[in-house]
């Protein structure tokens, strides 16, 4: 699949020479895994494990419901939108508006099966309809800031849609005993979700300049895009389904309190990745693709050498920070059932890492355009993911999907690795 021909965005010309690292994005993902550590053990607690698994298969849900909502349809559009001028921006945006309306409409409705299947209770689905829009929103706004090469914008919204609302719903927990359901957890969920989506979406508008001009939808354009992003949905939703399958296997195989151990120990090991991501990847993400879709073979080298070692250094120093963590979370906790499940952990904290790794040759294959090696790479990864969830979880429980988690990321990192051998962006053809 070749990446369409367009003229280089400014931000590579100016990428010539390395973007400044995110160090506000930095403290603001710090700020933000504190904030969810602590919510994490605001939950596990006061509240009863049951309430844990359910707010573990709440965010499993919307998590999940956000890839088919949005049908990974930023893959296209933020490549279409670093590779544009100014003025070209709001007819991309408005594009992309109409498309995931008509996706809403499509797929909301279908949400409805994880109450009918008796994965959350029927008490919570106004609350897990409003989570998902908002988080699904903001999230499109923080990727559009992140092509716009605002990442401090971005890691902005994302603090706001993640990382602020647990420190209240925490407090006012602490405060007034009667404040101590699962249910007010969510309630913040949505206002955080909410407040984001505004800011975020107010400064797209901004930059976008869509107060100026008329446009009218470019239908063509949709349906090339959808086109384009099928496979990275594809792709994506496999990615998706190894991190999310397992709870749904420990749900249906040992019960609701065996997903809130398990959620208390991914709610931790995967702010790693996003730690990771919101610091380095997504600086240096728009100059990577940039670098590459204009033919400037030096800078793509340069930036994907600076995310190696950006990647691998922050992953070895935080991993002592996160084996060192969870001994002090688990005192301050104090539920013995939890301290059992410490194996579960620390082979989540490998699939962490492993998944850190794997972004390097991924944006390397998603750069030269190399979709479908994508979408073969992660979907044989899902594949044996589901595979060694049905396999282990009735035996071991927690450590049979860490397990599955583990394996599964490893697989699909060393095939994108195989992939990338293969290919040699010095025959990338310099930009007419």
């Amino acid at each position: 699949m070749k990446l369409p021909q367009t003229d280089a965005p400014a931000q590579v010309i100016e990428g010539a020479s390395a973007p400044p690292r995110n160090y506000p994005g930095i403290a603001l993902r710090g700020i933000a895994v504190l904030s969810k550590l602590l919510l994490v053990w605001y939950i596990a607690r006061y509240l009863p494990l049951r309430d844990l698994g359910v707010y573990g298969l709440f965010a499993s849900s919307v998590g999940l419901a956000m890839y088919v909502l949005g049908y990974d349809f930023y893959t296209y559009a933020t490549r279409e939108i670093i590779a544009v001028p100014r003025e070209g921006r709001a007819q991309i945006l408005l594009n992309q508006a109409v498309f995931h309306a008509v996706a809403y409409a499509v797929v909301l409705p279908g949400l409805v099966v994880v109450f009918l299947l008796g994965f959350l209770p029927w008490s919570v689905a106004g609350l897990l309809y409003l989570a998902l829009v908002g988080t699904h929103l903001s999230q499109e706004a923080m990727r559009l800031l992140t092509a716009l090469s605002r990442p401090v914008t971005a890691s902005i919204v994302s603090f706001l849609a993640h990382g602020i609302w647990p420190l209240p719903v925490a407090a006012l927990g602490l405060a007034v005993p009667a404040l101590r359901t699962i249910e007010a957890v969510f309630v913040a969920w949505c206002v955080g979700g909410a407040v984001a989506t505004l800011v975020g979406l107010v400064i797209v508008y901004r930059l976008c300049d869509m107060g100026r001009g008329e446009r009218r939808v470019d239908v063509r354009w949709i349906w090339r895009g959808l086109g384009t992003c099928s496979v990275f949905f594809l792709a994506t939703l496999s990615l998706k389904l190894m991190t999310v399958a397992d709870r749904y296997f420990v749900d249906a195989y040992r019960g609701k309190e065996a997903v809130g151990a398990y959620t208390f120990y991914t709610s931790m090991v995967w702010t790693l990745q996003n730690f990771v991501f919101a610091g380095f990847v997504m600086v240096l993400f728009p100059v990577i693709v940039g670098s590459y879709r204009s033919g400037n073979h030096e800078s793509f080298r340069r930036h994907m050498r600076r995310l190696k070692v950006d990647v691998v250094v922050a992953s070895a120093a935080l991993v002592p920070c996160f084996v060192a963590g969870v001994y002090v979370v688990l005192w301050l906790v104090d539920k013995p059932e939890l301290r059992e499940g410490l194996p579960t952990y620390f082979i989540l904290l490998g699939a962490s890492v492993t998944a850190n790794l794997a972004v390097i040759p991924h944006y390397s294959l998603y750069a030269m355009g190399r979709d479908k090696a994508i979408l073969i790479a992660t979907a044989s990864g899902a594949g044996l993911n589901v595979a060694l969830n049905a396999l282990l979880v009735p035996a071991y429980g927690m450590l049979g999907a860490a397990i599955a988690t583990a394996a599964s990321l490893g697989v699909m990192g060393l095939l994108k690795v195989a992939f990338v051998s293969r290919t040699r962006p010095a025959s990338i053809p310099e930009q007419r």
